[in-house]
C-alpha cells in the first residue's frame, strides 16, 4: 500500500538477458551494445572455463566471459550473440566486458515492488527475483570483474594488446565500395 505523501517510484527500464538455465537481469543502461558473434581470441590452455577470451569491439580489446561458467563452475555455453556490458567496479583497465548469451535480451520494467523468488543463489548473483512469472538472477558484476582481474588475465593497469597482425584491420570509408 503506498502512502500519500510518498511519491511513487519510476519503474526502471531493464534487460533480461537470456543464458543457459538462467535469465540475468540489469539495468538498460548497463548494456553498451548487443552484438553479433565477433572473433574471438582464445584465453588459452590456462585460463579458467568461464573466460571464453577477448573480442575486439569498437577498436577495444574487451574480455569476453560465460556468466553461468562463472557462477556454477560447469562448462560454457555455445556462444550465439555478445552483451557488451559496462564496467561497474571502477578498475582502470577494465570499462567494458562482455558476456555470452543464448539469445536475444527482452526489455521490461522493473517496479519497486518487486519480489524475490526465494530460489537459492549461485555464486555471483546477489538476489533471484520473479518478473512477470519469470524467473531472473540479479548479477553481482562487480564481483565477476574482481574475479576476471584476480586471475591476471587482465590487468588494472591495461589490458593486454592485441596481436600486431589485429591491431590495424581494414576500413571502409564512407563511399567505399563493398564486394558481398
Amino acid at each position: 500500500m503506498s502512502r500519500p505523501d510518498v511519491p511513487a517510484q519510476p519503474a526502471l527500464n531493464a534487460l533480461l538477458l537470456p543464458l543457459l538455465g538462467r535469465t540475468l537481469l540489469l539495468p538498460s543502461v548497463a548494456l553498451a551494445e548487443l552484438v553479433n558473434l565477433l572473433p574471438v581470441e582464445p584465453g588459452g590452455a590456462a585460463a579458467p572455463a568461464w573466460y571464453l577470451g577477448a573480442v575486439r569491439w569498437r577498436e577495444r580489446r574487451v574480455p569476453l566471459l560465460s556468466f553461468e561458467a562463472a557462477a556454477t563452475g560447469g562448462a560454457p555455453p555455445a556462444l550465439r550473440r555478445i552483451a557488451v556490458l559496462h564496467a561497474l567496479g571502477g578498475h582502470g583497465g577494465l570499462d567494458f566486458l562482455a558476456l555470452a548469451l543464448q539469445g536475444l535480451p527482452r526489455p521490461c520494467k522493473v517496479e519497486s515492488d518487486l519480489a524475490a523468488s526465494g530460489e537459492v543463489c549461485a555464486a555471483l548473483e546477489l538476489e533471484a527475483v520473479t518478473l512477470a512469472g519469470e524467473s531472473a538472477r540479479i548479477p553481482d558484476l562487480p564481483a565477476l570483474e574482481r574475479l576476471l582481474l584476480d586471475t591476471g588475465l587482465w590487468t588494472e593497469a591495461a589490458p593486454p594488446a592485441f596481436p600486431a597482425d589485429q591491431r590495424s584491420l581494414p576500413r571502409r570509408g564512407v563511399g567505399q565500395a563493398v564486394d558481398c
